[in-house]
This record gives structure tokens, C-alpha cells and sequence, in this order.
């Protein structure tokens, strides 16, 4: 663009003369180079923006016989007020044919730059990247910033616009994007082929229907497009007759995105949902049937020993009466696996307290709050092996001596934790025969089940999505594997005889939970409330337990003789709140077991790695 500026007139005639003479070359200059710049090949105007911009941009695209399709881009790149390293182009891999078989399809392309050129001076060297679908080519030098308005020439060949078809041979081109630049000003397309186009249509993603005119003859197809935003692709479909183009290359794929690999064809969506239904029929069903409990047809709840010829049944638990005593000839641990179906840190402490409550160790409150087990000399082999266990880890042999004082605090640390005691609970109720499958056997066929067909759903998305393109077949198979996990709680079943305890001991827990003085028979109970501690724990009602006995000490109404437990000054008559004060007890040796646990699982875990 010129840039002229006027000179001031002289005085007297001559110089007046002089400066109308100056004034006329200065006008007649300014209307040649007006005139120039608007009919010249000269620069387009700069643009008025700090981004870069095409400010021109025109695809010619020719095809041979055999659809291979040769690109000319002539174009000018303006930098606006700042720098660039060039402008970038990316043209598409893949572009949407018609269907076949009503199933979508893609051409594969192949985009070859051959040649780039530049009349300004322009470095024009080639940077190629590419993801799935697009192909990015980067035109310039990142070391040598270009200013200014700058022209480039790109050629390349692309295989793969035309799809032969029975209604024609059909050509869909997504006009390249210019990802780097704000905007193209103005845009036209050609597109020139061996015969005439029967139908053309043009098309873009952002601009209103009509911003893309069309023109069709025998010379070929043109389109033109102005205001083109950075985002906005040019999209041209054109149908040539049949034969127009011979033994053209042609390479499909099916899939283009995830949404490609799930149709949503009638096919697909009835398949994924039969297997869907299938899995999730099945698992309730399993559910209903052989996960429910047995109990005997009796019409007293709780009843262990009903008539020879009384019926096994299925059905809803039945409403169970209060009961003021424990289940007969149970223990508080096992019945708290009844209860859980799994091994739990309370049935260690009910056991432990129990054990207290029985003999075999006495339970000291130190100052600092915490807790001392002594060890007495009860004869520890009739118990049961879990509770064995417990004993053990309390109260372990230190050089061919039995330790016989411990605290929680040791019992956090106890070697080996206390796993070898759950091991065992779950050993004695499958015993005791309460449960038809042991719950631990139950769950691991269950968790197994549901594995093996959510893996079999995931190995069919080869062959279903990857050659059928029915990905919901491979979402409702394993959808059918989730379901059978979820009913992995519900697996352990009961037998008629676990389903009597667990009737008694649900009366039980309902007067525990909310214990009654009037009836408890103080005549013929014993030391009730330390009878019932144990079962207090494991039904985790034995704040309310000492809760109750502590108000009744208070009021005089009960005096604790407890030969098991000793208080901060000896007695737990002493003062108020040493009965109330058992309640922490279980939750410290809740955590001093946690804790062993961890212990246990850390030492393991180092030994792994050594």
C-alpha cells in the first residue's frame, strides 16, 4: 500500500503555480494507486485484528479417472499487528459415506502434501502431526517469525473422496480447516472431475442454511463462503453418474467414534437388553430361591426342636416375641457370625468379655483410662478354639511361660493379630451347621460367577463391536456379570436350625436394646448384668446395657458384685460411672484389634516385598 503526503504551496505566482501544479500530481498519483490496488493482483487490505487471518482462500480440487484427487490451496495469510510462525492446515482421515446395509460407514483418506510455495518469501517448511481422525500439517518456521501479509501455495493429493454407490458415484469432501487463524474472509471451492455432476450440495457447521451457494456445470462444481469462523468446516457432497470413475481405491470403516461402536440399531438394543434382563432375572432369582433361609414351618418363632414330620420352608422372617434370655447353648461370638454372616472386631470383644465374665481373666481400669487383663488359673481346655485363640493372643508364652497380664495395648501388637480367631468362628458355626453353603464359600461362588461373565462381556467386544458393531450385546453381558456381583451379600443362606438361633436372638437383642427392670427375675438371674454383657456388645446395644444398671446402682436398687472387674479404687461401688466406664472398654478393644489387624497386614506386606 503507497503512503503519499502532500508539499506546502510557495509564495508569490510561480510558487502558487507550483502548488496547484503539486496539488494536481498528488491527486492524479492517489487515484492511480487506488485504481491499481483495486484492479491489480496487488496486497488485500491488512487485517484489522491482532490475530492472523486468511484473508483469501481458494481449494481447487481435480480428479482423475480413478478418484485420486489433487488439492491446490492459493491463499494469503495475514499476521495482523503481531507475528506468526505460519499458518496450519488440517484435513481429515475419515469422512462419512453413505451407508451400507443401514449401518454407517467411513472412507479412509490419505493426505499428501507434494509441494508448498510461497511468492511472498515465506519460510514454507512442512511440520506433520496427526491423531485418529485428522491430519495436521504446520506450514513455517517456529525460529523464523513471519509479518505481515504473506502468500502461499500448498498442493497435495488426498485418496479416498469417492465412494462408488448404486445411485452414482458420490463424493464427500470436508473442505480443510484452517485451526490457527481467527478467521477466512472470503473462501471459494472448485472442483473439477472426467464428467458432470448430477447433484451437488454444500454445506457449514456454524453459518445459517444458504451462506453456502453452490454452482453446478459442465466445467465443474464451485462454492463460495465469506465470513468463515475458525470452527466453521465447509462440508461438499457431489454425485457423479455411475462409471464416472474406475477401479477407484476403496478403503471403510465402521467406526469413526465411541457413539459409531453403540448404533443403536433395534438388533442392538434388543440383544443388550435380553442379556441385561437375563443377568438381572437370574441373580433375583437366584436370590429369592437359594439365597433366602430355610426355617421350619413351626408356629412358634425360635422353636429348635420341632416335630419330626414339620416342614422346611422359605418365606419372609417371621415376627419374633421378646425374649429375656440368650439363645440356649450358644455363644455371644458365634451368634454375632449368625447375625453378620462375616467375622467382625465386636465378636472378638464380646468373646473376650465372656471369657472374663466366666473366669478365665479379670478386667482392671487403669488411672490413665486404659485397660489390664490378668490371666486366672481356670483350666482353658474345654473352651471352644476361637476362644482359645483370643486367650492365646492376650496371654502369649514368653520363654515357655505363659504371659498372664496383658493390656490393650499389647493386644494391638499381638503377633499374627487376630486372625487365626476369626479363621475359627467361621469354623465353629460351619460346625454348628447354621448355614446350608459356609457364607465365606457362598460369596467367593458368587463373586467367581460374576467375574468370569463380566470378563467373557469384555472379551466379546472384539468380535461384537469390533466386526458387528453391536456394543450393547457386550454391555448387557456384563451388566448380567454386575448383577450376580450384587447379589453377593445375599448368597449365605441359613439353615432351619440357624434360622431358629437367629429367631432367638433377635427376641433377645429387642429386650436388650431397650431393657426393661420389671422383667428381669432379680430372684433367680444371677449377676445378670454381667451375663448379658457379652451379648450386649455383639448386638451393639451395651451403651443402653450399662447405661440401665449404672442408673439402677445409682438408686440403689442394684449392687454390682462383679469378680471380674475392678474399678479405678477397687470397687465399682465406690464412686459413680465405673459401670458406665465398661462401655469404653469395648471400644478400646474394638480398636486395640483394628489395630493388630494393621499391624499384622504391614509386617505381611514388608515380608512380601523382602
Amino acid at each position: 500500500m503507497l503512503h503519499l503526503s502532500s508539499g506546502r504551496p510557495r509564495g508569490g505566482p510561480s510558487g502558487m503555480r507550483r502548488g496547484v501544479h503539486g496539488a494536481v500530481v498528488l491527486l492524479l498519483g492517489a487515484m492511480m494507486a487506488t485504481l491499481w490496488v483495486a484492479l491489480g493482483p496487488g496486497t488485500p487490505a491488512r487485517a484489522q485484528t491482532d490475530q492472523p487471518v486468511f484473508t483469501r482462500y481458494d481449494e481447487t480440487l481435480s480428479l482423475d479417472a480413478q478418484g485420486v484427487a489433487t488439492v491446490v490451496i492459493d491463499a494469503t495469510f495475514d499476521t495482523g499487528n503481531g507475528s506468526s510462525a505460519g499458518p496450519a492446515l488440517s484435513f481429515p482421515r475419515r469422512v462419512e459415506v453413505p451407508p451400507a446395509q443401514g449401518r454407517p460407514r467411513f472412507r479412509q483418506l490419505t493426505n499428501t502434501i507434494t509441494d508448498v510455495t510461497s511468492p511472498s518469501g515465506a519460510p514454507t517448511g512442512v511440520r506433520h502431526t496427526s491423531t485418529v481422525d485428522t491430519d495436521l500439517f504446520r506450514i513455517g518456521d517456529q525460529t523464523n517469525q513471519i509479518r505481515g501479509v504473506q502468500h502461499y501455495r500448498v498442493s497435495l493429493q488426498i485418496d479416498g473422496l469417492v465412494t462408488p454407490t448404486d445411485s452414482g458415484d458420490e463424493l464427500a469432501w470436508e473442505a480443510v480447516d484452517a485451526v490457527d487463524t481467527l478467521a477466512r474472509n472470503e473462501a471459494s471451492f472448485t472442483i473439477e472431475a472426467p464428467g458432470a455432476a448430477t447433484s451437488s450440495r454444500c454445506a457449514t457447521d456454524l453459518q445459517p442454511v444458504g451462506s453456502c451457494p453452490i454452482t453446478s456445470n459442465d466445467s465443474g462444481v464451485s462454492a463460495s463462503v465469506k465470513d468463515l469462523a475458525a470452527a466453521d468446516a465447509v462440508r461438499i457432497n457431489v454425485t457423479y453418474p455411475s462409471g464416472t470413475f474406475t477401479d477407484v481405491s476403496e478403503d471403510y470403516t465402521v467406526h469413526r467414534t465411541l457413539a459409531d461402536r453403540f448404533p443403536l440399531t433395534a438388533v442392538d438394543i434388543i440383544g443388550g437388553l435380553a442379556f441385561g434382563l437375563i443377568g438381572l432375572i437370574g441373580s433375583v432369582g437366584y436370590a429369592l430361591t437359594q439365597g433366602r433361609d430355610r426355617r421350619w414351618d413351626s408356629s412358634h418363632a425360635g422353636d429348635r426342636k420341632p416335630p419330626p414330620d414339620t416342614r422346611v420352608v422359605t418365606g419372609r422372617r417371621r415376627r419374633v416375641p421378646l425374649r429375656t434370655e440368650p439363645p440356649e447353648q450358644t455363644l455371644p461370638g458365634e451368634v454375632g457370625f449368625l447375625l453378620e454372616t462375616h467375622t467382625e472386631t465386636d465378636q472378638i470383644t464380646a468373646t473376650l468379655i465372656d471369657l472374663a465374665v466366666r473366669g478365665f481373666l479379670t478386667v482392671h481400669r487403669e488411672d490413665d483410662s486404659s485397660w489390664t487383663f490378668r490371666r486366672t488359673q481356670t483350666d482353658a481346655s474345654t473352651l471352644a478354639t476361637y476362644e482359645r485363640t483370643v486367650l492365646k493372643r492376650l496371654f502369649p508364652k514368653v520363654k515357655g511361660r505363659i504371659r498372664v497380664t496383658s493390656s490393650t495395648g499389647e493386644a494391638s501388637r499381638a503377633k499374627g493379630s487376630f486372625t487365626t480367631t476369626r479363621e475359627a468362628i467361621v469354623r465353629r458355626v460351619g460346625a454348628l451347621g447354621w448355614f446350608r453353603v459356609p457364607p465365606d464359600k457362598a460369596r467367593f461362588r458368587s463373586h467367581r460367577f460374576g467375574v468370569v461373565i463380566c470378563m467373557f462381556g469384555l472379551l466379546t467386544l472384539i468380535p461384537f463391536v469390533g466386526f458387528m458393531g453391536l456394543g450393547l450385546w457386550s454391555a448387557g453381558i456384563i451388566l448380567a456379570g454386575i448383577c450376580v456381583l450384587a447379589i453377593m451379600p445375599f448368597t449365605p443362606s441359613r439353615t432351619p436350625q440357624g434360622s431358629a438361633v437367629l429367631e432367638q436372638a433377635e427376641g433377645f437383642r429387642q429386650f436388650l436394646s431397650d431393657p426393661d427392670p420389671e422383667l428381669i427375675d432379680w430372684k433367680h438371674s444371677g449377676d445378670v448384668f454381667s451375663r448379658c454383657l457379652p451379648w450386649a456388645v455383639v448386638f451393639g446395644v451395651d451403651a443402653q446395657w450399662t447405661a440401665l444398671f449404672q442408673k439402677l446402682t445409682d438408686e440403689g436398687r442394684y449392687r454390682p458384685q462383679l469378680a471380674w472387674y475392678e474399678s479405678l479404687h477397687g470397687s465399682v461401688w465406690a464412686t459413680q460411672g465405673h459401670i458406665e466406664a465398661l462401655s469404653s472398654l469395648t471400644s478400646s478393644f474394638n480398636h486395640a484389634v483394628a489395630a493388630a489387624d494393621r499391624h499384622a497386614a504391614a509386617v505381611s506386606g514388608l515380608d512380601d516385598s523382602e
